[in-house]
């Protein structure tokens, strides 16, 4: 069967089964300026697709202190459209994906198929749909991160957790509620998630909104992106990956519609998420944001959720979608603030060791705004 490759320009047979897959373990380090301890590491994990398509895995974990836990938690980060994992960890000025790690937390971030280290079609680009990756690829991520245990000699000292933290970014912040909304109420329970500039439906009015809806409505351009064979995100500088025109379909029904329809089972996300609202959640948005998750996106996308507790962060004129993610200054301003929420829900590992921030250098939890949607 002949290989796939990803952008990383790596060949990999596309007939690994789960519990056979490649794992390549290496060190993890950053910049001394972000005092992250010398003790993580990070392995490629994949995740095979029935099409044949790899969702590739970058786990980040530190085994010195997952095996002084008590309760080992568990973070799964997805990223944002037209990006890769890369946004969450492959940044000199911030790496957020390791900051979470060296908090003691097993940290997993994805590629989607197509994208990053993840491997597509043998054309190179991925056949998977936006259905293919709520109802089969999230779960199997899922499936596979909750059987993977680092610390396999400390099993009867210490215990996996069943609580589980989701990372969402930008509008594939609606992949991860539309997965989580479709699960068995027993597979539902301890997760809770946090959102980095979350949005379905854009509400925002201004010229950079304006051309990304003119392009989603002009009927000459959907035939010359067929034409094309994909939504070519990086040419109009929308994004650091194309997307498949699956997803500029979902895309622009979603985006501008008050319903919220799977397009292919015609299953109503809206209904399932207000009759069964998601857990505890905390919400990053930006108070200047001239497109992609400004704050009135990202209230319309918590009212998409159902009736909890949304917790919201709005972040100042310093950042927008991506740089709250990338810049430096987030380590401080968003970072922080995440590790409060985490510990004020008690989702944070017991551990035995002295590394734990003291409660001085952690941010007062309640100068949040607390909404009930």
């Amino acid at each position: 069967m002949s290989p796939n490759i990803n952008q990383d320009k790596k060949q990999i047979p596309i007939d690994f089964v789960d519990n056979d897959l490649p794992k390549q373990l290496r060190s993890f380090s950053l910049s001394d300026s972000h005092n992250i301890s010398n003790t993580l590491s990070s392995e490629s994990i994949w995740v095979s697709m029935s099409n044949g398509e790899q969702i590739h895995l970058t786990h980040i974990f530190s085994k010195e202190k997952l095996k002084n836990q008590t309760n080992k938690i568990k973070v799964f980060m997805l990223h944002g459209e037209a990006e890769s994992g890369d946004v969450f960890f492959n940044n000199k000025n911030n790496n957020m994906a390791a900051l979470i790690a060296d908090h003691g937390f097993d940290v997993f971030v994805a590629d989607l198929p197509g994208r990053g280290r993840s491997l597509g079609s043998n054309e190179g680009y991925s056949n998977t749909t936006v259905h293919e990756i709520i109802t089969e690829g999230i779960p199997k991520i899922i499936s596979r991160i909750k059987k993977i245990n680092i610390t396999k000699s400390f099993e009867n000292s210490n215990k996996i957790s069943s609580k589980m933290v989701w990372i969402g970014h930008g509008f594939n912040s609606c992949l991860l509620t539309a997965a989580w909304s479709r699960l068995d109420q027993n597979s539902k329970s301890n997760i809770n998630m946090v959102f980095f500039g979350a949005r379905r439906k854009s509400t925002t009015k201004n010229i950079s909104s304006r051309i990304i809806k003119f392009i989603l409505k002009n009927n000459l351009i959907s035939r010359l992106l067929i034409l094309h064979g994909k939504f070519p995100s990086k040419k109009i500088k929308f994004g650091s990956c194309d997307e498949s025109l699956n997803w500029y379909n979902v895309y622009k029904s979603w985006v501008k519609s008050e319903s919220w329809i799977d397009l292919e089972d015609s299953y109503d996300y809206k209904a399932s998420l207000n009759n069964n609202p998601i857990p505890a959640s905390l919400y990053f948005s930006c108070s200047d944001e001239r497109f992609f998750g400004s704050i009135l996106d990202t209230r319309y996308f918590i009212k998409d959720q159902g009736d909890h507790d949304a917790r919201i962060f709005i972040l100042n004129k310093k950042f927008n979608y991506k740089s709250m993610l990338t810049n430096s200054l987030a380590i401080e301003e968003v970072f922080t603030k995440l590790i409060s929420w985490l510990k004020e829900k008690n989702i944070y590992p017991e551990q035995q060791n002295k590394y734990i921030p003291t409660e001085e250098k952690i941010c007062n939890p309640y100068k949040f705004e607390k909404i009930i949607s």
